[in-house]
């Protein structure tokens, strides 16, 4: 009897515990749950969390020996671009394994905006090998002559913009870091682009041939009438 009785309430005990429920569910994640942020907010957000010491500007550098170069070779000229492997190592593996597998060979700048953009690549490739997690640093930002991913597939595209996009008055209330305001005044560039588009190079020879792409002319969609075609894309050392 004592026997049966043990069982009996052994099997209640565990029927209960398959339907326990929480009293309360777990605490959630605050960023999880936030609302979202518009681009202009969150570079607002991020910004503000920057100290201005931290901020190095070093895309108008010189190569340094050893420095990745992309010769970007075009119908319409030669762009090279430095590469920075110390700051965005997963983006840059990932863009000159496609440019050594000849995957941007043939293919046209398909959206060209001047005084903005040219841009470049496949848009919504689903074996995209650029990384899910953007790279984004302090140190590279969206000035004039920026290399920077897009958010469809294996797009790229060069910053042309010969003038800031925005006004200082504007970059001084999304906090941008002061050098950085002064840097997109002189130089030029798409801070809007900040926080959306990583940038992973810089060019730093062809900017004329930048210019000249960024001029030709559209149809209503933006494409070039007769686009420029990449023809090769070498990844070279700097020496």
């Amino acid at each position: 009897m004592k026997k049966t009785l043990a069982i009996l309430l052994l099997f209640l005990f565990l029927a209960a515990c398959a339907v326990r429920q929480p009293l309360n569910p777990p605490p959630q994640d605050p960023l999880l749950i936030e609302a979202t942020l518009s681009p202009a907010e969150e570079a607002a957000r991020n910004n503000a969390a920057i100290s201005e010491s931290s901020v190095k500007i070093i895309q108008f550098d010189e190569p340094r020996p050893g420095d990745l170069i992309a010769v970007i070779n075009t119908t319409a000229g030669e762009i090279r671009a430095r590469l920075f492997m110390e700051h965005a190592p997963k983006t840059v593996a990932a863009f000159t394994k496609l440019a050594d597998g000849g995957f941007y060979n043939g293919q046209s700048f398909h959206t060209v905006v001047e005084g903005y953009k040219i841009e470049c690549g496949v848009t919504g490739a689903d074996d995209s090998p650029f990384p899910d997690e953007r790279e984004f640093s302090l140190e590279l930002w969206n000035f004039r002559g920026a290399l920077s991913l897009t958010n469809n597939g294996a797009d790229f595209m060069i910053v042309h913009a010969p003038r800031c996009l925005n006004p200082a008055s504007e970059l001084t209330e999304l906090n941008f870091p002061g050098k950085v305001v002064d840097m997109y005044i002189d130089a030029g560039g798409a801070p809007h682009q900040d926080w959306e588009n990583p940038v992973f190079g810089a060019v730093i020879e062809g900017m004329e041939v930048v210019d000249k792409i960024a001029s030709l002319p559209t149809n209503e969609d933006g494409a070039p009438e007769e686009p420029a075609v990449i023809t090769e894309i070498q990844i070279i050392t700097a020496e």
